[in-house]
């Protein structure tokens, strides 16, 4: 064919090309904020369209797949490109946990979303990080995590702390040798106690009565989203629920 002298490329002028790649019959850019894009000769579906079309125009890369439940905030960071195929790489990602705090006891059980997330059996840490910025040394706790796929999550129960703190997690594959670096704030919360009742006497004329129930460390609300508190009020031989 005919090779043209090299010129700019058209409709990419918007993006900061961090690297480019060039192939016997096509060429590829990934930009600085992850998003890669390609043209040339799409025989063998090299472009990564789903189909064999040519494009003389730069074509973004799309991010498929049941992997990926927010493809749109998917930042590759590694691309590679050989005369026939390409391989695009992005980094595992944390997007959320629920719920995001447990009781200093620990033992409460936790799900984690995120992007690429697999089954690694016997592999998978979950890393609690109480280390304030600048720590010389880490403060850390680990547990062991499992992916559900039916669920698509990952599962863990919270390890006991000595005292109510933030701290920020973030999950190995590999059995503690890498993490990745979400750190998805996390919040443990002291156990409440019941201090005081009011009143303390209910006369037997009288079928039911409020009474004002204090608590220390009481539950935040805005731990949860539908707080549930339940009550047993315990005589000889009878406990009544309220």
């Amino acid at each position: 064919g005919k090779v043209g002298a090299p010129g700019p490329v058209e409709g990419l002028h918007h993006f900061k090309v961090r690297r480019g790649y060039a192939a016997a019959h096509s060429s590829a850019a990934l930009t600085s904020c992850g998003r890669v894009f390609l043209w040339g000769g799409g025989a063998h579906g090299r472009l990564g369209q789903g189909d064999v079309m040519d494009r003389d125009r730069p074509v973004e890369l799309p991010v498929r797949g049941r992997l990926f439940e927010h493809p749109e905030a998917c930042k590759i960071t590694r691309f590679a490109m050989a005369d026939d195929r390409a391989i695009a790489a992005a980094p595992l990602r944390l997007l959320s946990v629920y719920p995001a705090s447990s009781p200093i006891s620990g033992a409460s059980r936790i799900f984690i979303e995120g992007d690429a997330l697999f089954e690694a059996p016997n592999r998978i840490k979950v890393r609690f990080d109480f280390s304030p910025p600048g720590a010389s040394a880490p403060e850390v706790r680990l547990v062991r995590g499992a992916y559900d796929p039916s669920l698509g999550r990952l599962v863990c129960d919270t390890p006991p702390v000595d005292r109510p703190a933030e701290c920020f997690l973030d999950v190995s594959f590999d059995n503690g040798e890498t993490y990745t670096d979400s750190r998805l704030p996390f919040r443990y919360y002291p156990l409440p106690a019941l201090s005081k009742i009011q009143p303390t006497l209910r006369p037997s004329s009288l079928p039911a009565m409020p009474v004002t129930l204090h608590f220390k460390h009481p539950y935040a609300a805005a731990s949860f989203p539908s707080p549930v508190v339940k009550f047993l009020f315990a005589s000889p031989g009878k406990v009544l629920d309220a």
